[in-house]
């Protein structure tokens, strides 16, 4: 891990605040209808920084990006929260040996958690809130929406973010084209 903790808290700001105007007023997340599924743009972008980057700033951006998720769905702190930490601590102790990191890789771990954080955060606003209940069609849908639009949305923070990473230092890019270039020999 670089010794850069500024520049690249820095960068998770950014990203942050990215991420949550994103989620919060681009279409369709900006329409209340209730079919309309939402972008989780604060996923896609822990998701570059526990598969991209190293471990510890990958559990950091993971709770922080996942507070952030939880306050603008209006929910306590919990429902995306720790499913981003556990599935960051899942990547850095049995995924990462057998994938490169990268942007499809970010893709993959954001389809894992965004339809988990989806249904957690239904569940809390439907049983302590007093949400009306969905249609189980609805439901169906809102869930496996949230797979590809959380690639989608890993996909872009992962170059957005990767471009900033690169501007501010915190990543060399060439050293890590070169050794993952490559393949290896097995």
């Amino acid at each position: 891990m670089k010794g850069r903790v500024f520049p690249t808290l820095l960068v998770m700001g950014i990203g942050a605040a990215l991420a949550a105007a994103a989620q919060e007023f681009c279409w369709p997340n900006s329409s209340f209808s209730a079919g309309a599924a939402r972008v989780p743009w604060l996923v896609g972008a822990a998701a570059y920084y526990a598969v991209c980057r190293e471990w510890p700033w990958g559990l950091v951006a993971a709770l922080w990006y996942g507070l952030v998720a939880d306050g603008l769905c209006g929910v306590p702190p919990g429902p995306a929260a720790l499913p981003l930490a556990g599935a960051a601590w899942l990547w850095h102790r049995k995924l990462r040996i057998q994938m490169r990191p990268g942007a499809a890789a970010a893709a993959l771990f954001a389809a894992a958690v965004a339809p988990v954080a989806a249904f957690l955060a239904y569940a809390w606003l439907r049983f302590f809130d007093g949400l009306p209940p969905a249609g189980p069609a609805a439901l169906v849908e809102g869930v496996l929406a949230a797979a590809p639009l959380g690639a989608f949305a890993a996909f872009a923070a992962h170059a957005v973010l990767r471009a900033l990473d690169a501007r501010s230092c915190n990543v060399d890019i060439v050293a890590e084209e070169r050794r993952h270039g490559s393949r290896e020999r097995w």
